[in-house]
């Protein structure tokens, strides 16, 4: 622009000089004015020339300036994925969330080469588990572990008061809980359920009467007569210190007879014992709070 400005004033002068050559001298007026109208006219074409280079100029810095305006939106812009809002995890459960879908009480036994060898009590509380184990030698273990949404149970190593150590795991399938178990160089399996429900179907095979003798310490402190019907019993039990307890259970058709329902004044009693079809012998554990005893038995005569 001030380029521009200054060819407009030399030609304004230049037209102003020439006038005042035309007024005192009047040799060659044509000339003067045809020398002063080509100057104009080149002062006009310069000024032309400088306002297009000076317009493409501007027109190339309107080009930079977009070209740099789109580069920097392209930077500023986020991505989509950046723009969406933070999903809530509150309200997404986690996988290995099972709710309270597995809470109660289980009762399970422990069995090893044909021998029950151990009982366990535990709770499911929002997929903590606490509970007892106690096997046929009277060592008792804390029970402890996790649920998780699949119904695997996981147990840290368990721990006796002897000593002993038992690694675990676990699987609950509706209300059944199965697996398997290792202690030292022996291992097994155990099974159970809610409420310590049946875990396969009632027999009626092995209906009849059977005598029964709760042994502790190599001692029999009890003894009584069982009769099963329809793959049922009702049992009451006495021992030798006048304590008594009732209870009632049920015999599956795997020949597992399972007392569910046993009390007495002080103690939730749980018993668990093998029937062997062919002779008719019983076998198992039973427990009274932390102590342990054997079951032993026969078909009645």
């Amino acid at each position: 622009m001030l380029r521009q400005y200054i060819l407009l004033c030399l030609s304004s002068l230049l037209i102003l000089a020439c006038s005042e050559d035309q007024d005192q001298t009047n040799n060659s007026p044509t000339n003067n004015t045809t020398a002063c109208v080509d100057m104009h006219v080149a002062a006009e074409d310069q000024s032309t020339k400088d306002q297009s280079t000076e317009d493409q100029s501007t027109e190339d810095q309107s080009t930079e300036d977009q070209s740099t305006s789109k580069d920097m939106m392209v930077v500023i812009n986020p991505p989509m994925d950046m723009m969406m809002p933070m999903q809530d995890q509150s309200t997404n459960p986690s996988p290995m969330s099972s709710g309270g879908r597995f809470d109660g009480i289980y009762i399970a036994a422990f069995q090893s080469e044909g021998l029950k060898t151990a009982l366990s009590r535990f709770k499911i509380t929002n997929q903590q588990v606490s509970g007892d184990l106690i096997n046929r030698f009277g060592e008792n273990f804390q029970i402890t572990g996790e649920v998780q949404a699949d119904g695997t149970v996981i147990f840290p190593m368990l721990v006796g008061d002897q000593g002993s150590r038992i690694t675990a795991t676990a699987k609950i399938n509706g209300q059944i809980v199965e697996g398997s178990y290792q202690v030292g160089d022996r291992s097994g399996s155990f099974a159970g359920a809610l409420d310590n429900q049946a875990t396969s179907k009632l027999s009626i095979e092995f209906d009849g009467f059977y005598e029964l003798s709760f042994i502790r310490d190599d001692d029999e402190v009890a003894s009584t007569i069982l009769e099963i019907r329809d793959g049922r019993f009702a049992v009451r039990v006495v021992n030798d210190d006048g304590m008594s307890f009732e209870g009632s259970g049920f015999i599956s058709e795997d020949g597992t007879l399972v007392l569910d329902n046993g009390k007495s004044a002080q103690f939730t009693i749980i018993a668990e014992a093998l029937l062997d079809v062919e002779t008719g012998k019983i076998e198992g554990l039973y427990s009274v709070g932390p102590k342990v005893g054997l079951i032993v038995g026969k078909r009645a005569d």
